[in-house]
């Protein structure tokens, strides 16, 4: 375990500061583009990691209610401490992924990289290259001030077969999110944010006809396997949404993942 100071000035707990560094990037990217939260806001963190995304939506809207999600066992006791540490009562941690069914899974869990675990180990397969170009991107994405900005692009296929060697197996829980709604008596969900490596789809499958009314803002990272992308924002147009965009960040500009935006108005 590591520890790292946030530019908020919060320290958490982390598996990797570089790792850290990134998902910090990456969620002030969201926020910058003009993801606003409404006062009293209801937040689902599908993939939540350590909490970083989580902390973000809070500094986005203090009086934001969150459901932190994260399944890997590692991963979710540090998000758990790291809420216990900041006296954080708005977040809620808890230990399932979220899926089309209640059910359990087999979580392809790494280590060295723990965001990019996931239940699709199909998605990297032996694709080492992708996860290269994944790693480069990511390595780019950090401020100039950091010095993994700096690593050489010829290092990371060598980063990615550490990442991808070392793949452990860990059983995980599932549930759906029309579950959670009903176990919790959701009458509303300001922004619903999916980042589960590949596991994107069933988790908006998860979700009834009845309830997506109560969604009113989605952040989903899609992997664009086999038009992916084209049948998730089909998808959410027909529940509704009016506003759907996809963008790639700079990480991502050599890789199959984009990230979708969608709200009600």
């Amino acid at each position: 375990m590591a520890t790292i100071t946030l530019k908020s000035g919060i320290t958490i707990a982390c598996l990797s500061r570089f790792e850290a560094r990134v998902v910090e990037e990456e969620t002030e990217a969201y926020f910058s583009a003009g993801l606003l939260l409404p006062r009293n806001s209801t937040v689902l963190d599908v993939g939540a990691h350590v909490g970083i995304f989580s902390l973000g939506a809070l500094a986005n809207q203090r009086e934001s209610r969150i459901y932190a999600f994260e399944p890997a066992p590692r991963s979710f006791d540090l998000l758990r401490e790291n809420v216990a540490r900041l006296g954080e009562s708005r977040i809620e941690a808890i230990n399932i992924g979220l899926s089309d069914q209640e059910r359990s899974a087999t979580l392809h869990y790494f280590p060295r990289c723990p965001a990019l675990s996931t239940l699709h180990p199909e998605i990297w397969g032996n694709n080492v290259e992708l996860l290269s170009e994944l790693i480069r991107g990511k390595t780019r994405s950090v401020s100039r001030d950091q010095a993994w900005r700096h690593l050489p692009d010829c290092l990371s296929g060598v980063a990615a077969h550490w990442v991808h060697r070392k793949a452990e197996l860990e059983r995980v829980n599932l549930k759906t999110i029309s579950g959670f709604v009903a176990e919790r008596s959701l009458q509303k969900i300001d922004l619903l944010k999916v980042d589960c490596e590949g596991h994107e789809t069933e988790v908006l499958c998860g979700i009834s006809s009845t309830d997506w009314p109560v969604i009113h803002r989605v952040l989903v990272e899609v992997h664009d396997i086999d038009d992916r992308l084209a049948r998730v924002k089909t998808m959410l147009e027909s529940r509704g949404f009016r506003k759907v965009r996809s963008v790639q960040s700079e990480a991502f500009k050599t890789t199959n993942i984009h990230l979708t935006f969608a709200s009600r108005r």
